[in-house]
């Protein structure tokens, strides 16, 4: 996160090493598959989206580790996100479908499939209700005010969506809300 890129692969490496000589099992798996969602995400943030793939193609029984693992939501989110990262945007949606079925308060999941959709310009009454959902779990968060504030623009409600927005850069001056 600290974009400390170099270290972030020499641990990883040094991760994954260890993690081939723990045990066997679906604990050594579920370890590896966590491995290989860490090298997607270092290669999707030097933009390497091929090599984000090939780290994603190398897990295992990708639908039973799920099934094996269904407490971790942070990892099936992070896995929704890299999957749009590389435009398999059926996979993101399903996982973040998934997600929301499993924890139905993880506002994460509403907003990214919300947002992801407003940004395509596609299903737009279906991403305001998404993100308005979020923001009933999250009353205020500035970056899913950033959402609905985006939403409200594609649907060309300009000064509703101006609000919003600088509302949430209020909130949070953040890059990714300007």
């Amino acid at each position: 996160q600290d974009n400390l890129l170099e270290r972030a692969e020499q641990a990883l490496q040094k991760f994954m090493t260890q993690a081939e000589q723990y045990g066997d099992g679906n604990v050594r798996q579920n370890i590896l598959t966590q491995g290989y969602l860490l090298g997607a995400q270092l290669a999707e943030k030097r933009q390497q989206y091929d090599q984000a793939l090939a780290w994603l193609e190398r897990i295992e029984r990708g639908e039973e580790m799920v099934r094996l693992a269904p407490q971790d939501i942070d990892l099936l989110y992070d896995q929704a996100m890299l999957a749009e990262k590389i435009g398999r945007l059926d996979t993101m949606e399903t996982l973040l479908r998934q997600i929301m079925a499993r924890q139905p308060d993880y506002h994460h999941a509403y907003n990214a499939l919300g947002y992801s959709l407003a940004d395509r310009g596609e299903r737009l009454q279906e991403a305001q209700q998404l993100i308005e959902k979020a923001l009933s779990y999250a009353p205020g968060d500035p970056f899913i005010t950033d959402s609905l504030g985006w939403v409200l623009f594609r649907q060309g409600q300009a000064e509703q969506a101006r609000t919003l927005l600088l509302q949430a850069w209020e909130k949070r001056p953040d890059a990714e809300i300007a």
